[in-house]
C-alpha cells in the first residue's frame, strides 16, 4: 500500500511538472540561440528577436559580425511589418551573435561570460570623480573621469541589472536551500574565491526557459 501510494505521488509531481513547462521552451545551453537583437526584456524572455533577415543594410549579413556592425551605429533601420521603421541603439535590452549575449548597459553592449538564471558579465564603465586635493597647486577645480571594468549581474526572471557584491551574489545562490547551505560550510576567504563557480553550479541546477 505505501508503495502504490508513493507511486501515486511520484506520478502527480511528474504530471505537474509538464503542465507547468507546457508554455516555456529550455533556453540554453540545449537550444542554441539565433544571432538577433531584442528590444526590450519582455522580447528577450519571449524569444521575440529582430532577425537578421528584418534589419535593413548595406552590410553583409553573412558576416559573423554582423549584428555587431548594426549596433555600433546610434541608430538603425528594420522592416518588421510591412513598413520600415528606426530604432536607437541605446534603448535596446540585448542582441545574440555566434551563440552569445550581450546585454546593453548604459548604451554599450557587453558580452555575458556566466549564462543562466544568473548572468555575470563583465563592463567596462566610466567613473566620474572629483579633482583630487594636490598641495603643490591647491583644489583643482572639476573632476575626473576614468574608465573602469566593473562586475555586473543580471537575474534572469526579472532583467534587473546591478553592480556585482559578493552578499548579493551570496543572496542570488542561497534560493537554492542545498547549494546555500555547502556553500555555508566553507571559510569566508573560499566563499570569496569560489562564489563564481556557485553561480555557475546554480545555473546548472536552475536550467532557464523562453516563455511561449
Amino acid at each position: 500500500m505505501r508503495k502504490l501510494f508513493l507511486n501515486v505521488v511520484v506520478s502527480c509531481l511528474l504530471a505537474l511538472n509538464a503542465v507547468s513547462q507546457s508554455d516555456s521552451a529550455l533556453m540554453f545551453p540545449r537550444l542554441l540561440m539565433d544571432d538577433g537583437i531584442f528590444v526590450s526584456y519582455e522580447d528577450f524572455r519571449h524569444n521575440r528577436p529582430i532577425k537578421k533577415s528584418e534589419i535593413v543594410s548595406a552590410e553583409n549579413p553573412s558576416h559573423l559580425d554582423f549584428i555587431k556592425k548594426i549596433v555600433s551605429s546610434d541608430e538603425f533601420t528594420v522592416n518588421t511589418g510591412g513598413s520600415p521603421s528606426k530604432l536607437k541603439t541605446r534603448e535596446l535590452f540585448a542582441y545574440t551573435q555566434n551563440n552569445a549575449l550581450y546585454l546593453n548597459y548604459r548604451g554599450q553592449f557587453f558580452r555575458v561570460t556566466i549564462f543562466g538564471a544568473i548572468c555575470y558579465f563583465p563592463a567596462l564603465v566610466k567613473v566620474v570623480t572629483p579633482a583630487m586635493y594636490d598641495p603643490r597647486f591647491g583644489y583643482t577645480s572639476g573632476t575626473i573621469t576614468t574608465t573602469e571594468t566593473r562586475e555586473l549581474i543580471m537575474n534572469f526572471y526579472n532583467g534587473d541589472m546591478f553592480l556585482f557584491d559578493f552578499e548579493r551574489a551570496k543572496n542570488l545562490v542561497c534560493r537554492d536551500k542545498m547549494l546555500c547551505e555547502e556553500f555555508g560550510q566553507l571559510r569566508h576567504r573560499a566563499q570569496s574565491e569560489q562564489v563564481y563557480r556557485y553561480i555557475r553550479k546554480f545555473n546548472e541546477a536552475h536550467p532557464v526557459y523562453y516563455i511561449k
